[in-house]
């Protein structure tokens, strides 16, 4: 009956198609724009993109998530023991099977490199790149991911590019790791009074302990450019924890943008509202809206892009495409970036959280193609025959 319901859910989405790209500022589909999946990500769909809604999960749908693991352990039970009495030993060993299996994977979605799609956009004159991420650089950033490992990974996601902003360190950006069309931009990240600021461009001569105190992160935004030559976007979650307020006056003293989507779990429990409020401030005052990876090593799968237009960006070293790309922010500012995301479920508020994971694998479903669907439906039903018999078995042995 689960597999039948399954089936039925699978079919039906065939008929109410959704876009796998949106703009995170509009909410509507990108023309151009589309995820390419490996043979490895197709073959494997319904692992693969569980695996890809997990990684682009706000910290408190993981946990709404948790919650449907823990309580379907009993239904699982049900289905393998039926009305029969159940011996607490096989309880427990069923309790070691299904938690673990469920550990297991969550192991393989966010330390292994497995497959994951790749954005593909029409335009050759349109440059796909990051403004934030980390490498092992980072006192946080995962210990094998190398500024090469990190290149590598935003060359296989469809970046042509992306700022390497480590806690505090330009030592890893200024290696200017090299992967295909991928080149590595300067910056860092920078805490001040509770936020977290990341610079675009190289900043050598700047000491954050010269800025203390409220006083001195007002001095440092007001400065940025003219001292030190970077730009300065507020980072996802410290400004919406921590300054929510303020955005009024961090604004008025001069930060340059706003991210407005952010990979990092607890950036996505930020609601559809608050993004809003931000996206009209970074509009009224022509900021820039970004998006960012925060990539520390962890997870494989994309779940934000900045796209803007950089005719022969293909053809330029990493300085030059660092410059040209600097010098259009600096110039065309709220104009000068498209940010694209994965369409996601937003965090709902409240107990209303649990309601998202179940839409959220309705738009999972609704995002596949037909050839994903026939994938998904042969994996369905050969764990479904498969598990017949043991079930069987496991009843027949309770009866005796």
């Amino acid at each position: 009956a689960a597999a039948a319901a399954f089936s039925v859910a699978i079919l039906a989405s065939r008929f109410f198609p959704h876009p796998r790209i949106i703009d995170a500022a509009t909410g509507v589909p990108v023309p151009g724009a589309g995820l390419v999946f490996p043979a490895a990500h197709l073959l494997l769909t319904p692992f693969s993109s569980l695996a890809d809604l997990l990684t682009c999960s706000g910290l408190s749908q993981l946990g709404a998530l948790l919650a449907y693991v823990v309580a379907g352990f009993p239904f699982i039970i049900w289905l393998a023991w039926g009305r029969c009495r159940v011996p607490w030993r096989a309880c427990c060993l069923a309790a070691a099977v299904y938690f673990g299996a469920f550990a297991s994977f969550l192991a393989w979605t966010a330390s292994t490199s497995r497959p994951a799609a790749r954005l593909v956009l029409e335009d050759p004159e349109l440059l796909a790149f990051d403004f934030h991420s980390h490498s092992s650089v980072s006192w946080d950033g995962r210990s094998h991911f190398s500024p090469e490992k990190n290149a590598r990974w935003h060359e296989r996601m469809g970046y042509g590019a992306g700022f390497l902003t480590d806690h505090g360190r330009e030592a890893g950006a200024l290696m200017r790791a090299r992967a295909g069309d991928y080149a590595t931009l300067v910056g860092r990240e920078m805490g001040l009074e509770g936020l977290h600021i990341v610079l675009l461009g190289s900043s050598p001569s700047l000491d954050p302990d010269a800025y203390p105190g409220p006083e001195g992160l007002r001095r440092f935004i007001e400065r940025s450019e003219r001292d030190h030559g970077v730009l300065t976007i507020l980072a996802l979650p410290e400004y919406w924890k921590k300054a929510w307020d303020r955005l009024d006056e961090l604004a008025d003293w001069g930060v340059d943008g706003f991210e407005i989507l952010n990979a990092f779990p607890k950036s996505l429990d930020m609601g559809v509202d608050e993004r809003r409020r931000v996206i009209e401030l970074c509009r009224s005052r022509g900021l820039i809206m970004a998006g960012a990876s925060d990539n520390h090593g962890w997870g494989s799968a994309a779940c934000a892009w900045n796209v803007i237009r950089l005719p022969g960006w293909r053809g330029w070293g990493s300085a030059e495409r660092e410059r040209r790309l600097l010098a259009a922010l600096k110039r065309e500012r709220f104009r000068a970036v498209s940010v694209l995301g994965r369409d996601r479920v937003e965090t709902s508020r409240g107990l209303w959280v649990l309601t998202d994971p179940p839409k959220a694998i309705w738009r999972m479903l609704r995002g596949w193609s037909g050839f994903q669907c026939l994938v998904a439906l042969s994996w369905l039903w050969s764990l479904t025959l498969a598990a017949i018999p043991i079930g069987r078995q496991l009843q027949a042995w309770q009866r005796h």
